[in-house]
């Protein structure tokens, strides 16, 4: 028995691994392309730095890299510290690379800004690179002509260095930037192939109320899809000159179909587009958006900068969420009049923060998800809803964060013992429509009596989600399971 074991393995040896390199491709070129491609080896090299000293792990890799005698490598990506601005093990490293034609290559470097070689800026073979904390000085032309995916995270560019990046990459379709924007005198993004742009201020890379302000912003890339920025406090510098790129920006890109936009000090601004149908506000004042074809629209904001938003033609939305923090943003004009703008949306998410016992439109939506704050009074919101969205159809209540003094609250307005005992109400969307409700991080000593009225009245129910946060013991959870598997249920197909 033994001896056939052991024959059987070594019949499912692989010997073809053993042969040269040469001598493989040569017998493969008698195969079908597909089976080609299953038995070229393309080798992938991840280096990532476990805390060993510097010189032990340059050695490892150094060894590791002796004995590639490959031609060509798919990815190499080096996460490693580097000993100063041009450090030769890390500069041989990349040249490496560079010499196997290396498709994707990512550099993850720290402890000094390292500056990247010139030998880098002339790679034709290139399709992805990502780097962060280097220095790209290039003295000339760039000759990335098969880059599609540039991603520069914490990274230093000198004048004209975006410019030469751009012109020497006609296929870029994807750029994320991340870095402090007080480095430049100037930003001007200028491509025909740009089809993402990810720009970030990373206000840790350096202090943001400099010296130094931008002369020139600009975005001018008639490809667009997608458009990503926050700018952050950097912005108020120069918040015209940047509101006046975003305007261009948005009426020259036909093509752009999401926009996230995130900036303090831009106020006045005007977002017309036909194309776009995914729109991310936050930070904003005194905004106009009129944008027949949007889906989906988000708007996060402060309730001391909130001025006023106007909603002039979202004839397709079908997802909105108006996250205001500020516990009277309901009772404001600006805030009621936001209401009644979205009360058609049709589908999906409408997001509600601090919502008091208010007079509401009806609203025409199917999906409702509830944030609550430590200034919200559940019960006054919940009924609100209840009664004002005849077509609901799933109902998400959420309290994100476990705070004691917010449930000591929760306790003393009796939400759940008494208040749902004595309000025997009916409401149109218990009795037709409301088909899926989640609870997630209410406390369990206050919830039963909601969740007994829920079961009692929602008719059509057909499942319920509680959810509770760490905090919840285990005598407590089983306490609740008991009580709540002996509640009365009005549907029938409820799944819980």
């Amino acid at each position: 028995m033994g001896s056939k074991s052991v024959k059987v393995e070594e019949e499912q040896q692989d010997r073809i691994s053993d042969l040269p390199d040469c001598l493989i491709h040569h017998m493969l070129s008698f195969l079908p392309s597909r089976w080609q491609n299953q038995w070229t080896r393309v080798p992938v090299l991840i280096f990532n730095y476990t805390g060993i000293s510097c010189e032990n792990s340059h050695n490892i890799i150094d060894n590791i890299l002796n004995l590639q005698d490959c031609s060509k490598i798919k990815k190499f990506h080096l996460d490693h510290p580097c000993s100063d601005d041009k450090d030769p093990r890390i500069t041989a490293k990349i040249g490496f690379a560079t010499r196997k034609h290396v498709e994707d290559l990512s550099l993850t470097l720290s402890q000094h800004v390292y500056t990247l070689p010139e030998f880098l800026f002339d790679n034709a073979s290139l399709v992805k690179l990502t780097i962060q904390n280097c220095t790209l000085m290039p003295n000339g032309r760039v000759n990335w002509e098969c880059l599609t995916e540039l991603g520069m995270y914490d990274c230093k560019l000198p004048d004209q260095a975006m410019e030469h990046i751009l012109s020497g990459s006609p296929l870029l379709k994807s750029l994320e930037l991340i870095a402090s924007l007080s480095q430049f005198d100037k930003l001007i993004i200028v491509s025909k192939s740009l089809k993402r742009f990810l720009c970030h201020h990373n206000a840790a890379m350096g202090f943001v109320y400099s010296d130094r302000f931008i002369s020139a912003f600009e975005i001018s890339c008639p490809n667009l899809e997608e458009l990503s920025l926050n700018l952050n406090v950097v912005t108020i510098c120069y918040s015209k000159l940047v509101t006046q790129a975003i305007k261009n920006v948005v009426s020259c890109s036909l093509l752009l179909e999401s926009f996230d936009l995130n900036c303090d000090g831009i106020s006045g601004l005007v977002i017309a587009s036909e194309s776009l149908k995914r729109l991310a506000l936050g930070h904003l004042t005194d905004v106009e958006i009129s944008c027949p074809n949007l889906e989906k629209l988000i708007i996060l904001n402060d309730l001391g900068r909130v001025g006023t938003v106007k909603l002039l033609n979202l004839s397709s939305l079908l997802c909105a969420t108006i996250d205001f923090y500020g516990p009277e943003f309901y009772g404001l004009g600006s805030g009621r009049r936001m209401i009644f703008q979205i009360k058609k949306v049709k589908k999906v998410l409408s997001k509600f923060v601090s919502m008091g016992d208010l007079f509401l439109p009806v609203l025409d939506i199917k999906c409702l998800i509830l944030y609550y704050s430590n200034t919200t009074n559940p019960k006054f919101g919940i009924t609100c809803v209840l009664r004002n969205s005849h077509v609901l159809e799933k109902l998400v209540i959420n309290v994100p964060h476990y705070d004691q003094k917010y449930y000591n609250f929760l306790k003393q307005t009796d939400f759940g013992k008494n208040y749902w005992n004595s309000n025997e109400r009916d409401f149109d969307c218990l009795s037709l429509h409301l088909k899926t409700i989640m609870i997630i991080g209410c406390p369990e000593e206050v919830v039963l009596t909601f969740v007994k009225f829920l079961l009692k009245n929602a008719r059509v129910l057909e499942k319920m989600v509680v959810e509770f946060k760490d905090h919840v013991t285990t005598s407590k959870m089983a306490a609740f399971e008991r009580g709540f598997m002996r509640l009365p249920r009005c549907s029938k197909n409820c799944d819980y």
